[in-house]
């Protein structure tokens, strides 16, 4: 049986895609397109922001009680 752990990272980008889109539907359609659609940290900081912190809390949540 696998642990959560395991599930969570076995399952970890199909989990960022919608949680993306659930932060996105407060956007209105044209900015999320845009948000969903270019990730340069230059063009889009907002989507990239969003998307690298999303990352980061997952990461975190991950490494608890792993020490």
């Amino acid at each position: 049986m696998k642990s959560f752990r395991d599930l969570v990272t076995e399952k970890r980008a199909l989990i960022l895609e919608q949680w993306f889109d659930r932060l996105l539907e407060d956007y209105p359609p044209e900015s999320r397109a845009f948000f969903r659609e270019n990730g340069s940290p230059y063009l889009n900081p907002i989507g990239y922001t969003l998307r690298k912190g999303m990352e980061g809390i997952l990461d975190e949540l991950l490494q608890e009680g792993e020490g």
